[in-house]
């Protein structure tokens, strides 16, 4: 008898498993993904958006949440944000820019003509990595290298530039308008300048076609001291 004094209910035995009845479907298994994938991810993540909001404005945060990961797992692969911004952004221009100056050293013709397209292929590069230069140079002026070499393969490369102006000078029998080291700095600034400015201050009076080759005419006028010859 129960306590309220009604029949006892007996508590029945849950029904045994016949095994035709569907099993609980299986939780998905999450692929783990090798640490080459993860890096390759995070560094996609960290160009892409170092390009769009510049160095100061971008995140850790944000760039593992774009790249699909967690923020320890982006400290796990770079030990900081100054890390990540160099080998995602600066190691790569500085690879374009010395395979370009190789590939440049390698091309036969004379020096005023070779100059002109020269001049050419660089706008041709800066302007179609216009974002990655400019994170690089916000970088510089407001982020983490104030006080460093953020890109420590350029005194090299402007050093080669250099001695290739000095012996441009040496076989056309000229004398240097400039010092070489300042001529192959001048040229280089003034062909950075007008690849990132030309949306802003060209495009009303000058499509980039036009634009890239006066430039190219402006730096061998100053560099020769005369227009390129058979450009």
């Amino acid at each position: 008898m129960s306590v309220s004094g009604g029949p006892r209910v007996k508590a029945r035995k849950p029904a045994a498993r016949t095994g035709a009845e569907p099993e609980a479907a299986a939780k998905p298994v999450r692929r783990r993904r090798p640490g080459a994938e993860v890096r390759q991810l995070i560094l996609q993540a960290a160009r892409r958006l170092f390009a769009e909001r510049g160095y100061p404005r971008t995140s850790t945060r944000s760039i593992a949440e774009s790249a699909g990961v967690t923020e320890v797992l982006l400290f796990r692969h770079f030990q900081s944000k100054a890390d990540l911004f160099r080998e995602a952004v600066a190691e790569p221009l500085e690879d374009l820019i010395h395979a370009f100056n190789a590939r440049n050293a390698a091309t036969p013709g004379m020096a005023e003509a070779k100059g002109h397209s020269y001049v050419l292929e660089l706008f041709k590069l800066l302007s179609s990595e216009r974002g990655l230069v400019l994170a690089l140079i916000a970088d510089r002026t407001f982020g983490s290298a104030q006080d460093e070499e953020n890109l420590p393969g350029m005194p090299t490369y402007f050093a080669d530039s250099a001695a290739y102006l000095r012996k441009s000078y040496q076989a056309a029998g000229l004398e240097p308008t400039l010092p070489p080291e300042l001529g192959a700095r001048i040229a280089f600034a003034t062909v950075v300048a007008g690849a990132l400015f030309q949306d802003w201050m060209f495009k009303d009076i000058a499509d980039p076609e036009h634009l890239k080759q006066a430039i190219a005419d402006y730096v061998l006028y100053g560099l020769f001291g005369k227009p390129p010859q058979g450009g």
